[in-house]
């Protein structure tokens, strides 16, 4: 996982999923979860940011504003 890697650690851990942030940019947020099979994350916002989401394996849907996707 990410949290191998210089200035990754994990920040959110339960039977759903593995949340890693990295400590060491600055003027960027950078995230990773990594989600189990069959689980789900709940949404959120972040009001002036912009995300991008890379499905690495597998499949999935996810919402945006009322669409499936």
């Amino acid at each position: 996982m990410q949290e191998k890697n210089k200035g990754w650690s994990t920040v959110k851990e339960d039977e759903r999923y593995v949340v890693t942030d990295n400590n060491l940019l600055k003027n960027l947020v950078a995230s990773a979860t990594y989600l189990n099979p069959d689980k789900s994350t709940s949404g959120h916002k972040h009001p002036g940011q912009e995300e991008v989401y890379v499905f690495m394996t597998g499949t999935g849907k996810m919402e945006i504003d009322d669409r499936s996707l």
